[in-house]
């Protein structure tokens, strides 16, 4: 056999393998709210110029409604519950990519930084690979996961074809809707998140009827709020400036306040101390939601999910309109700390 029939037998199989691959996820794999977030953001009628990023805390706590009409810019959201630093560092890159983005506001967690965080399994887990068009981010992310992925799930979803036959049933009726393939969401029944989806990415949890739970966890994380935090996820958050800096993307980091009773079990000096010293000496404007004033953003146990502190329900358009009213006030150079937060502990930035 010629050498050029060789060739087109390999080209041959590879693009059969590639049919039936795409075959078996669109069969197998069930869709998902992080897969409508990125593919609508990637849409390109649309233009976002300011995206919302971080893990639960953001993808409850901030309205981009309340964004785009304060400031005037066209906001939307990809925060997603669980994700890591990491995970976010490629999402960013995607939403720039995809569009105009002006600024990246960024909710910071302090849960992110208390420990080494091990990520291991299929790449595909990420949640993101497998949401966006190649590209060279695509082989970027690939090239740094490497080490702690299993990166032969790059190419399939395979490690997540668990749909029973009921499930395939349903997988596939779904993706037969315009809402599935236009990427809006409205329509279908997305998993992961609260139903009440209120349009530009974010998912508004409902508001509570009954006291919210988890004092065992807020227990649990106290000894860790009073931690030294780990090099290697601020390293992440500083990676996370970088590519908001090569692309002249501006960066704006906020913490969602806690509820009463995890402000009165964590270490908030210790968080703030660590966390503050850390922005101060990379240059990221953050401002610690943990301290701010009742006064500015009245909250109480029945505003949360969790003890936690996960905003439910209107709570989040509240704090999103403080948030807002706090960049307008830093961009029109009327901006006082005092105004909106209590004395919070000295910082060394030397």
């Amino acid at each position: 056999m010629s050498g050029s029939k060789k060739a087109l037998r390999l080209v041959a199989f590879f693009a059969v393998f590639f049919i039936l691959v795409k075959l078996c996820d669109y069969v197998f794999m069930p869709y998902g709210t992080t897969e409508f977030l990125l593919r609508n953001v990637g849409k390109k009628d649309e233009d976002y110029n300011f995206i919302i990023v971080g893990s639960s805390h953001a993808a409850y706590a901030y309205d981009p409604q309340v964004i785009s009409d304060a400031l005037g810019v066209n906001a939307y959201t990809l925060a997603v519950p669980g994700e890591t630093l990491n995970q976010s560092i490629d999402v960013i890159r995607y939403a720039i990519e995809t569009n105009s983005v002006k600024t990246v506001l960024f909710d910071v967690d302090w849960q992110y930084f208390w420990n080494d965080r091990t990520e291991t399994g299929q790449l595909y887990e990420t949640k993101y690979y497998a949401c966006t068009p190649f590209s060279l981010t695509k082989c970027t992310e690939l090239l740094r996961n490497c080490n702690t992925y299993d990166v032969r799930g790059a190419i399939s979803g395979r490690a997540i074809y668990q749909l029973t036959p009921s499930e395939i049933q349903h997988n596939l009726y779904v993706k037969s809707t315009d809402s599935w393939k236009n990427a809006t969401i409205d329509e279908v029944n997305t998993t992961g998140m609260p139903d009440n989806y209120m349009g530009r990415g974010w998912f508004s949890a409902p508001d509570m009827t009954q006291e919210p739970s988890g004092k065992e966890y807020v227990d649990k994380m106290a000894e860790h709020s009073r931690a030294q935090f780990s090099q290697k996820m601020l390293e992440q958050m500083t990676e996370i400036k970088k590519v908001c800096d090569a692309h002249g993307v501006k960066l704006v980091c906020f913490s969602v306040p806690t509820t009463p009773y995890a402000e009165s079990v964590w270490d908030l000096n210790n968080i703030h101390t660590q966390l503050a010293t850390y922005f101060a000496g990379e240059e990221i404007e953050w401002f610690d939601g943990y301290f701010m004033k009742q006064s500015v953003f009245p909250r109480q146990t029945m505003d949360y999910r969790d003890l936690e502190g996960h905003i439910a329900g209107s709570a989040g358009s509240r704090f999103t309109a403080v948030v807002a009213g706090i960049l307008q006030k830093k961009d029109a150079g009327t901006y006082v700390e005092s105004d909106y937060f209590e004395t919070m502990p000295g910082v060394d930035t030397q």
